[in-house]
């Protein structure tokens, strides 16, 4: 890790070490994106992988609010009345809009 970081650092790449702006910044508009507490409307879940399928069976399908419960590398949200967690490479997949 420590090797990928001082080539990053040779081509210039900025890292920064305030980690909510970082995921932010990296996944605006993802589930992956949100901090504890924050809430979203479900635009999509995208991809054919078998994941994808379960959680739209699970309920996490458009115009569902979807809340972070706890962030970090393994995500627990909540979809209407039910819990589970993500890994956050899988979070990426589902899309959010803001609540209006």
């Amino acid at each position: 890790m420590v090797a990928r970081l001082m080539q990053l650092a040779t081509r210039g790449v900025r890292l920064s070490t305030d980690r909510k702006n970082r995921s932010r910044k990296m996944f605006r508009g993802s589930l992956a994106g949100l901090d504890v507490g924050d809430e979203g409307t479900v635009e999509s879940v995208e991809g054919n992988t078998p994941l994808a399928s379960r959680l739209r069976e699970l309920g996490v399908c458009p115009g569902v609010r979807v809340r972070m419960l706890r962030a970090g590398g393994r995500l627990v949200v909540q979809v209407e009345d039910a819990r589970f967690c993500l890994r956050m490479h899988d979070a990426v997949a589902i899309r959010l809009s803001p609540i209006s």
